[in-house]
């Protein structure tokens, strides 16, 4: 018959006395793992600033188990050694004492809910090592102002930052692909968000309810922008949409009327869901050489996005090295004439001129044929 393993006791301090007997009461329990490690299991100590052991009998301390030290509110700072790679669910959820988290570098994944409802705790850093954020892993911290992800955060849980009415400075990773549904939904302090190029897709209501972002770039890898994704961002005043995005979804920016006059979009005219802008009188500029623009777009007026300098654009099916020619288009909404010049040297540029152009609609596309001559070829666009 199989029988359960209950789990092990950690004695911390072991308190010694000559005259009387120690009275000491257990602060960790554990379970050991097969593999020679452990999974803390309890907690019982007092509270204050608690330091997770690396080592109980020997074993490595490898996790953190399910709601440990859930709803503990006289927990005031925990650090996390390098030994812990993983976190149950809820393992801090409700800490509401929390001010200060120190997490291990080798901590790959942040569980459902971990520090969720955490409410004095007000900045955190998560280090490069984590690589998911779980479904409400920082939800409803209502102290939180400061946020800073490190490069290996690939994913961002459902409603993972929801709620964290005080969130005024945001860095995302590099590598982050996936921000969840509602994951920054009703941080009403937000000013400005940045999503790095490495995202793919930002997913329904993923910013929904942040009303003073006034600031958005989206970057050049996210291809969708889900239902209501941006839904009540009512300060925003501008929006640069990257040139990958191929679907905004169903109302991604409805209500976002008090003060968005301008949209820009690096890319080709795209698929648009319902009221994804309603309502709004916002102008929707384009880059020249890009496909698909007419007058109008979702029922907004468009015109040519007009920069101060020409642009050599790096996406659009004329772009790159094919079998026999290198391109890419040039585009400048003026009738300025530009010159396409090349050199095989950045150390010691010698800047051959291979093309004029009067830029009469706005772009045009180069192409040389003869790039392959060289073993390598570098270019650069001027203008009087």
């Amino acid at each position: 018959m199989k029988t359960h393993t209950p789990w092990r006791t950690f004695y911390l301090p072991l308190l010694l006395s000559c005259s009387l007997p120690a009275v000491v009461r257990p602060q960790f329990g554990y379970d050991p793992n097969p593999d020679q490690t452990a999974t803390l299991v309890h907690y019982a100590g007092d509270g204050g600033a608690v330091t997770i052991p690396s080592t109980i009998n020997r074993l490595t301390v490898t996790k953190i188990g399910n709601y440990v030290f859930r709803f503990n509110t006289s927990v005031t700072s925990i650090a996390i050694p390098d030994s812990v790679t993983r976190m149950g669910l809820e393992v801090f959820r409700g800490c509401s004492g929390l001010t200060n988290v120190t997490l291990g570098n080798t901590t790959t994944n942040l569980g459902d809910g971990a520090f969720a409802g955490c409410a004095s705790l007000a900045a955190v850093a998560i280090v490069d090592s984590v690589a998911i954020i779980g479904n409400y892993g920082f939800s409803e911290c209502s102290s939180l102002s400061r946020v800073t992800m490190g490069s290996g955060v690939t994913h961002i849980g459902a409603a993972a930052f929801q709620y964290c009415a005080n969130l005024t400075d945001l860095t995302l990773g590099r590598s982050i692909s996936n921000i969840g549904g509602y994951a920054f939904g009703g941080c009403t302090s937000l000013g400005m968000v940045r999503i790095p190029d490495s995202v793919t897709e930002v997913e329904d209501s993923a910013f929904s309810g942040c009303s003073n972002v006034t600031s958005l770039m989206i970057g050049k890898g996210v291809t969708n922008i889900g239902r209501n994704a941006f839904f009540g961002c009512r300060g925003l005043t501008n929006l640069t949409i990257g040139c990958g995005v191929s679907n905004i979804g169903e109302g991604a920016f409805s209500r976002c009327t008090n003060s968005l006059n301008s949209i820009y979009f690096k890319g080709d005219a795209l698929d648009l869901g319902p009221f994804a802008f309603a309502p709004s009188y916002a102008t929707v500029y384009y880059l020249p050489g890009m496909s698909g623009w007419g007058a109008t777009f979702g029922g907004l007026r468009t015109s040519p996005w007009i920069l101060p300098y020409p642009l050599m654009l790096k996406s659009g099916s004329s772009f790159g090295g094919q079998s026999n020619r290198f391109g890419f288009i040039v585009s400048w909404a003026t009738n300025l004439p530009v010159v396409v010049e090349a050199s095989a040297n950045l150390l010691d540029p010698v800047w051959q001129p291979l093309h004029t152009n009067g830029l009469d609609t706005g772009s045009f596309s180069f192409s040389n044929p003869e790039w392959t001559n060289y073993p390598a070829r570098f270019y650069r666009v001027r203008w009087p």
